[in-house]
């Protein structure tokens, strides 16, 4: 027979006693005075299949402490935590795995054992070439065949074709990151759910139910993946920031322009002074004005010096000239002397 025990588990804190009762079904005795009420601190885990209530920490107590209670689907490196099962606990090695929908304690390699051989174990998402491993579930466990994926987050063990399923057939099943048809299973972490064509399937999602978060399983495209942006919306971004970058560039582009031709014109330069290029002129035109005055100052000098040399030839054109005529005058003379002696000798001839 049957019988229900009840576990209360009281929460303690300084002002608050917050009491949760849990119905547990378990074997019992037939008379109704063997039933046990028991109370469990929030640090302990209820093992339906204990009953010793004195210790925390063997496979037959009933209230385990939770840190010596190993998690569904968990193995342990030190091989001493219990696997609380259904209806039967057991401390897995560690080269075991706990199975908490398995009630066998003596086997280890078929789908009601307590604490599988890991290496018999099927991976969340995995499938295996020769159908023979174990995929544990959430309540359940199954051997998927060579053309089944395992789903972690399943709870039935009779249908492939569900979100459910414990083995999903690996054809129904959507790969990460691709998008929907309302017909494929996504496969999460620990969920599964089905993606419409506008989601996109996100393995690493753990809530099947959300659809703009990262945690989601199937994520609208726009939400996908912490937000990332597809090639699209990358390529209108970039394109958006180049036409904003090429209107800002037209826009100085002429804005300086204009305020350069205005400043040619005024004379002025950005802070309404004076160009230094107008500073210099009234400097660059008197050293031109200097220096046309020391060239026309060398021009009259050089006329100067030719005048000077003209005067200086002209001088010794008029003392040739004039040797020229004293060498002549003195010719004449010595003519005019020779004619007066050959006169005087003609006279002193005839006896006069």
């Amino acid at each position: 027979m049957v019988q229900q025990s009840t576990c209360r588990e009281f929460f303690h804190f300084p002002t608050v006693r917050l009491e949760i009762t849990q119905v547990i079904a378990s074997k019992a005795a037939s008379s109704s005075q063997d039933k046990r009420r028991l109370y469990a601190r929030a640090t302990q885990t209820c093992n339906t299949a204990g009953n010793n209530t004195v210790s925390h920490n063997a496979t037959s107590i009933l209230c385990v402490t939770t840190t010596e209670v190993l998690a569904n689907r968990a193995a342990d490196t030190n091989g001493d935590k219990i696997c609380i099962g259904n209806g039967t606990a057991a401390v897995c090695s560690a080269t075991q795995t706990c199975n908490t929908a398995g009630n066998n304690t003596v086997s280890h390699n078929a789908t009601s054992s307590l604490c599988v051989t890991t290496t018999e174990v099927l991976a969340n998402r995995a499938a295996d070439t020769n159908g023979d491993k174990i995929c544990i579930g959430n309540g359940t466990a199954d051997v998927c065949s060579a053309t089944q994926t395992c789903n972690a987050g399943g709870t039935d063990a009779s249908t492939n074709d569900a979100a459910t399923s414990l083995c999903v057939t690996t054809t129904a099943v959507l790969a990460n990151r691709a998008v929907g048809n309302a017909a494929k299973i996504c496969i999460g972490n620990g969920t599964a759910a089905v993606c419409s064509a506008t989601q996109t399937c996100n393995t690493a999602g753990t809530n099947g139910s959300s659809h703009d978060a990262a945690s989601g399983v199937c994520v609208a495209p726009e939400e996908e993946e912490d937000g990332e942006f597809g090639g699209i919306e990358i390529f209108l971004i970039l394109l958006l920031c180049f036409a904003v970058f090429a209107v800002a560039a037209v826009l100085v582009y002429f804005y300086w322009g204009s305020s350069d031709e205005n400043m040619d014109k005024s004379g002025e330069n950005k802070d309404g002074e004076k160009k230094d290029d107008d500073k210099k002129k009234p400097d660059e035109n008197t050293d031109k004005k200097k220096a046309e005055e020391k060239t026309d100052k060398k021009a009259e000098e050089k006329t100067d010096k030719k005048k000077a040399e003209e005067k200086t030839d002209k001088k010794a054109e008029e003392k040739t000239d004039k040797k020229k005529a004293d060498k002549k005058t003195d010719k004449k003379t010595a003519e005019e002397d020779v004619d007066l002696e050959r006169a005087e000798g003609k006279v002193e001839d005839t006896g006069v």
